[in-house]
């Protein structure tokens, strides 16, 4: 059986979309998840791939906290900058919640959560984490927009580090085939189906990403849920083999358990890419009529740094 990896893209809290596609995976690709070796991540997308690696019974918990978090930011006077709300606090408290006390045991070796280093401006995938407090402080760190979550770094390991989505939005880890996830289009696993305006891609932070040009509304709660259901949908997607029909599928899946091992994949293979947008794919199980795609803008992301992503 081939290698398989999983990684969500950074995204802030269009993280629900990830944890849209996190539950589609639970619910319809569980011999996919049991052939993953490893998850990856940046900023949002560490966040749910630890949730999807040590407490994949914790997903729909994990989108309840996210909807009122994300609730609770859009009704400060100036969001997540209001003078006395502490944002990272607020996240923290639902890592608290969510992840096991075991959690840095599961996720030893097999989790890579990418955070950015202020000094030197370099890009680290962290995997090893002696405690549960490390992990955490990780996980911070992968997620600390500088002004936005606050003014002071997140200290780990006597070093200041900040969003892993400034220099490594999508980490791609070196060993196996990495099935990509992102809220954006582009050239992508399992993202929105969106044509953009022009056949071009930017890239942003290692994240090859097509521009949009429709309009893009106040994020809020309904819109949020929306997005949830549209991942959900593009997960699903991805997973079946075209050629299913409903009363097919369980007795099918058995010989075809997931669809994206089919191919290289479109962030390897520019040619596959195209054949797969072609496809008519089964859609099962999830709604499919959200217009989410409106909502998805550009991330609020620095320009990549070419630097080699070592080990910390």
């Amino acid at each position: 059986m081939k290698h398989i990896n999983l990684s969500f893209a950074a995204c802030g809290f269009l993280g629900i979309y990830h944890l849209g596609a996190a539950s589609a995976l639970c619910k319809h690709g569980k011999k996919l998840l049991k052939d993953v070796k490893a998850f990856a991540g940046a900023s949002a997308g560490s966040l749910v791939a630890s949730v999807l690696l040590t407490a994949p019974e914790k997903i729909e918990e994990c989108s309840q906290f996210t909807y009122k978090f994300a609730e609770e930011t859009r009704r400060q006077s100036f969001g997540a900058v209001t003078p006395g709300y502490d944002f990272m606090a607020r996240l923290r408290s639902g890592m608290e919640l969510i992840l096991p006390s075991d959690a840095h045991e599961l996720a030893q070796n097999r989790l890579h959560v990418s955070i950015s280093n202020t000094k030197t401006r370099e890009n680290y995938l962290v995997s090893n984490f002696s405690s549960r407090e490390d992990l955490i402080k990780v996980l911070l760190a992968s997620s600390f927009v500088p002004i936005y979550a606050g003014l002071k770094p997140v200290e780990y390991k006597g070093q200041k580090w900040v969003d892993g989505g400034l220099t490594n939005s999508l980490p791609i880890l070196p060993v196996g085939r990495t099935v990509t996830i992102s809220p954006f289009s582009g050239r992508l696993d399992i993202s929105p189906q969106d044509k953009g305006c022009l056949d071009l891609y930017v890239n942003i932070a290692k994240q090859d990403i097509m521009p949009h040009c429709g309009h893009s509304d106040e994020v809020n709660i309904h819109i949020l849920v929306n997005v949830k259901h549209f991942m959900g949908a593009q997960a699903i997607r991805n997973i079946l083999p075209n050629h299913l029909t409903t009363k097919q599928t369980k007795s099918q899946l058995k010989k075809h358990p997931y669809h994206i091992l089919l191919s290289k994949g479109p962030r390897n293979n520019t040619k596959t890419s195209h054949q797969n947008k072609d496809q008519n794919y089964l859609i099962t199980g999830t709604s499919y009529q959200y217009p989410a795609g409106q909502q998805v803008i550009m991330p609020k992301t620095l320009p990549p740094i070419p630097v080699s992503p070592p080990s910390l």
